[in-house]
């Protein structure tokens, strides 16, 4: 759907398929809804930082944190 609606650009490099951002306006777009998602759902920066950061104890714990989030979610569609 994003490459449809423009968000996305296909590119065909070397018999695969890359998508890459369409100019700037998109990209500032989706960094700033990125960013805002990170700062507003916390759980997420403690998963993305805990895996960047190798420590996989504290990962698994955001990821039993985000479960029952992602069946909630899972349920009403």
């Amino acid at each position: 759907m994003l490459i449809h609606t423009g968000y996305l650009t296909l590119m065909h490099m070397n018999d695969k398929r890359h998508v890459r951002l369409p100019n700037k306006e998109i990209a500032m777009l989706i960094k700033d809804y990125v960013d805002n998602w990170f700062i507003e759902q916390s759980f997420l920066s403690k998963t993305a930082n805990s895996l960047l950061m190798g420590d996989f104890v504290k990962f698994e714990e955001a990821l039993k944190e985000i479960k029952p989030l992602f069946k909630k979610v899972v349920t009403a569609i």
